[in-house]
């Protein structure tokens, strides 16, 4: 399988694997088709046991609570999407995609659940 960041320009290939059961929780996803790949990617990426992408999760509500450290499954449906605290995305290419406005200039946005290769600093921890 040909897979690689967002930009189209890191494509990689990767085997694939069978795996039997994931257990997230109470949640049980069973026959899965995973990518295999290296444990470590480089000097300075973490030791990983694999990478679960966001179409894994379509059938439930995913709450990524990087605070509390937490990764919660729930069934239900959002409310309608408002624009403020509640946004419509697609998944284009299996990548969640959000509208953004950045002043009067609108842009389209990956979602990018983690970085692995280096801190990311709260917004509050610079000073401007």
């Amino acid at each position: 399988m040909r897979a690689g960041d967002p930009s189209g320009q890191n494509a990689r290939e990767f085997e694939t694997v069978a795996v039997e059961s994931i257990k997230l929780g109470t949640v049980e996803f069973r026959n899965v088709t995973a990518l295999a790949r290296e444990r470590r990617t480089g000097p300075n990426a973490p030791e990983v046991s694999g990478i679960l992408g966001f179409p894994l999760f379509a059938d439930f509500l995913l709450t990524l609570d990087y605070p509390g450290k937490q990764v919660r499954l729930a069934r239900g449906e959002l409310p309608q999407a408002n624009g403020a605290n509640i946004l419509s995305f697609e998944m284009p290419r299996r990548i969640p995609v959000v509208d953004l406005m950045i002043g009067n200039l609108k842009v389209r946005a990956h979602i990018d659940s983690g970085n692995m290769v280096r801190r990311v600093y709260p917004a509050d921890s610079f000073v401007g």
